[in-house]
């Protein structure tokens, strides 16, 4: 049987994540797609399908990934948050609401973000009181997150 050096997914994966920070999409997108098809259970490169697919609008897609890295790693309360807020964004607002709730319990590293996306979901269910305590959390938990100060300075 043929063995696959486990090194070469990682390496494709390093390479996507630069390329990404360039603002190389495509050319990230196909170092990910080589790394899923060394290792179809790479939960980061699904992820970071997720995030291209996100940045360029399509909800849908970003939604498969995002879904993906989320089966393989349910723990990953990133996979969760994001799933989440893109599940909120294409109106399937309860289930999305649900697992970014999720998130914030199984996940203390991505509280901030957990707290930012539960307050903007909040807001799209008409919880304005809910959704400022959820800012305030936020920002607690991370003083200089921006986004949370310029959701909660645009309803109070």
């Amino acid at each position: 049987a043929l063995k696959i050096d486990n090194r070469l997914n990682h390496h494709h994966y390093n390479i996507g994540n630069i390329l990404l920070k360039q603002g190389l999409k495509e050319e990230a997108r196909k170092e990910f797609e080589a790394t899923i098809a060394l290792d179809g259970t790479y939960s980061e490169a699904y992820f970071s399908l997720g995030l291209i697919e996100e940045s360029e609008q399509n909800l849908e897609e970003a939604k498969y990934y995002f879904e993906t890295a989320s089966r393989i790693d349910p723990d990953s309360g990133k996979a969760k948050i994001k799933l989440g807020g893109t599940l909120v964004r294409l109106g399937i607002v309860d289930q999305g609401l649900a697992m970014i709730e999720s998130a914030i319990e199984t996940d203390p590293r991505v509280l901030p973000q957990g707290y930012f996306h539960l307050g903007k979901a909040l807001l799209v269910k008409g919880n304005r009181i809910a959704a400022v305590t959820a800012f305030r959390k936020a920002i607690e938990i991370m003083p200089s997150h921006q986004e949370a100060k310029l959701a909660l300075s645009q309803i109070e």
